[in-house]
């Protein structure tokens, strides 16, 4: 299957493409980290698998 076709596929079950799911499922878990434990956003960025904090606080602040 190529990529093309499995992300065809992706976007007709989900609704969304790959890269926006990820990012949507990221922030999900995280606010879910936020409401529990007492660490730094920037660790729990890390922990979703944002590397780069700036990028975590700008896609949160989008969604």
């Amino acid at each position: 299957m190529s990529v093309g076709h499995c992300e065809r596929l992706f976007m007709q079950v989900l609704q969304t493409i790959p890269y926006e799911y990820l990012i949507n499922y990221r922030i999900k878990k995280s606010l879910e980290l936020l409401g529990k434990e007492k660490t730094t956003i920037s660790q729990i960025a890390l922990e979703v698998g944002f590397n780069d904090v700036s990028h975590f606080i700008q896609s949160l602040k989008k969604e």
